[in-house]
């Protein structure tokens, strides 16, 4: 969140107005919940019963505005283990 925000912000203050999707990889829940229980050094993933053959269920932004605005700041974002990581660091030991 707090590249989303440094990125919203800078193209505000360089006087830019408009809409910037957070973009970022695409993640399925369940390999983000192993990725965050691996930082945070907990085993215990919790696993829905999912059906492996229903069809793709993809709720994400396009990114071009996020690609955009990166672009044009210089700014390179970190990827989405390292802001795991860093919000882990942030909300207390692991």
């Amino acid at each position: 969140m707090d590249d989303y925000l440094a990125v919203c912000v800078a193209m505000g203050l360089a006087g830019w107005s408009g809409t910037i999707d957070s973009g970022g990889e695409p993640v399925e829940a369940a390999a983000l919940a192993a990725m965050v229980s691996a930082v945070v050094r907990d085993s215990s993933v919790i696993r829905g019963d999912i059906d492996p053959l229903a069809p793709a269920n993809i709720y994400m932004s396009y990114n071009h505005s996020w690609v955009q605005a990166t672009q044009a700041l210089g700014f390179e974002a970190g990827g989405l283990a390292e802001q795991v990581e860093r919000t882990s660091s942030k909300l207390g030991p692991s």
